[in-house]
């Protein structure tokens, strides 16, 4: 954490904002405004109120004088108690501005302690922007953020869609910005570059056939972006905390999924010879692929594959299959592929490669071919 607070700091500019940093998260209310002021240069008065009013006349102090916006970052945000939330909250309404509440990371169980501040001051004149850090692509749980959008931007066929729904931010990608519509539909509106949704449309179209995607309500392609209009599968992703907490049901049930995948019938899937795609790729950025030839093996192009099959882009409820997103890397293609990001994302998320064996399993060893797992094994590293 420390590495990222650093990091993070010195994108401020230090003649507008003051950080105050506090890393202790069994904080007492006392111990969180002697450790502000602290940090003011200040001797903390004893007693709460006292020191709470304290806390007041020095943040409009720094504000008014010195022109400087109070940044608090409390490390392991997550786990204060319900006493410390509630003198935030108080703290807050009283006038301070905090614009900048900043949990190292944010799960579901984070997100409902948080939500009560945000419930608890959005009626008042403050505005509480909590910062989240995004999940980098096959990271980890996705967030949101309320945020206002201009839906006169998007084309006519998506916009009837989110006429007065609230918007919230919940792009986990550098490459596409992704919105959660709440209003009449539930659904995500995904923005990117045009010519890159298309793929993900006819693939989610493909396999809501097949009932395990949701329905693509709508697509355009306009000037400059590609607009997806995707349903809300309820449930939640691989990485929840539900799921996380029990790691031996989750490489299961993941295997298990991907198999049903991979069983699914090819016809009519609008992408055939993947791997021919992805040698062609790594071709073009002009990667020797030479290195390939000393594996005993063929790519087999017969199954229907996810292209990145990772927990993020997976539902379930409780471990109930709900649905498969994400799928603009999919079609025709090797079931070692997606085998290889299987592992990959258990040892990621999990952070130990102890359930691999438990995933294999459930998936049937049968079905695996070693060659060809080392295979896309080294073909992905050459290529990702």
């Amino acid at each position: 954490m420390i590495r990222r607070f650093k990091c993070w700091v010195q994108v401020l500019d230090p003649t507008k904002y003051k950080v105050l940093y506090l890393s202790d998260s069994k904080l007492t209310p006392r111990h969180f405004y002697k450790g502000l002021l602290e940090q003011l240069g200040c001797e903390s008065k004893f007693y709460r109120g006292d020191a709470k009013r304290q806390l007041h006349r020095e943040i409009e102090l720094m504000r008014g004088i010195h022109r400087l916006q109070p940044v608090v970052v409390v490390d392991e945000a997550h786990l204060l108690d319900r006493e410390m939330l509630e003198e935030i909250r108080f703290l807050l309404n009283f006038k301070m501005d905090a614009q900048s509440l900043v949990p190292p990371s944010m799960g579901s169980r984070y997100q409902e302690k948080l939500n009560e501040i945000i419930l608890y001051t959005k009626q008042s004149e403050l505005y509480v922007k909590i910062l989240l850090r995004n999940c980098t692509r096959r990271g980890n749980y996705m967030e949101r953020t309320e945020v206002s959008f201009d839906i006169e931007t998007i084309p006519l066929t998506i916009r009837q869609y989110i006429k007065g729904a609230t918007i919230y931010d919940s792009s986990c990608s550098e490459n596409a910005k992704t919105l959660f519509v709440s209003g009449e539909e539930r659904a995500f509106l995904k923005i990117s570059k045009r010519g890159s949704l298309e793929r993900e449309y006819k693939m989610t179209k493909f396999l809501h056939k097949h009932n395990v995607a949701p329905n693509a309500i709508a697509y355009e392609s306009g000037l400059d972006y590609d607009y997806l209009f995707t349903e809300a599968v309820s449930g939640e992703n691989g990485t929840a905390v539900p799921h996380i907490e029990n790691p031996s049901k989750l490489a299961c049930v993941f295997g298990e999924y991907l198999k049903m995948l991979h069983s699914l019938p090819t016809e009519g899937c609008p992408y055939g010879n993947r791997t021919n795609e992805l040698l062609n790729e790594a071709h073009i950025k002009g990667i020797d692929l030479s290195i390939m030839n000393e594996y005993n093996y063929s790519a087999i192009d017969n199954v229907i594959i996810h292209g990145d099959y990772c927990l993020p882009n997976i539902l379930m409820d409780n471990f109930s299959f709900k649905g498969f997103i994400d799928l603009g890397y999919g079609g025709v293609g090797d079931r070692h592929y997606d085998i290889y990001w299987g592992i990959w994302t258990l040892n990621y998320n999990l952070k130990t490669d102890k359930y691999k064996d438990i995933f294999l399993d459930a998936y049937g060893r049968n079905d695996i071919n070693d060659d060809g797992l080392n295979y896309f094994t080294k073909l992905i590293k050459l290529t990702d």
